[in-house]
């Protein structure tokens, strides 16, 4: 989750896989806050589409670029506690 005062900005999930299978608590954050943008990152490759309830699912490759497009992200993206999985997709978007 990435936060701003207080106020959550962009729900972040990273899975190994996931298709086009949504993350139950994912799915549940992009419900309670509908205007917050909600991305489900894979290491899938080529992956990037957007589901009908507003979650975008795309790889990790395409999710990192995006972000170094945006400083204020890349800025709050250093504060975040990360998970192994994350690093990895982390390594292996910039690597790709």
């Amino acid at each position: 989750m990435i936060v701003e005062d207080g106020n959550p900005l962009h729900f972040v999930e990273c899975k190994k896989k996931s298709g086009r299978d949504i993350s139950r608590p994912l799915n549940y954050l992009k419900t309670r806050f509908p205007s917050v943008r909600a991305t489900q990152v894979s290491l899938e490759d080529n992956i990037d589409l957007i589901t009908r309830e507003g979650i975008r699912i795309c790889s990790a490759h395409l999710f990192f670029r995006s972000l170094c497009k945006d400083r204020k992200t890349i800025s709050n993206l250093l504060r975040v506690r990360w998970s192994k999985l994350d690093v990895r997709c982390l390594f292996l978007a910039l690597d790709g």
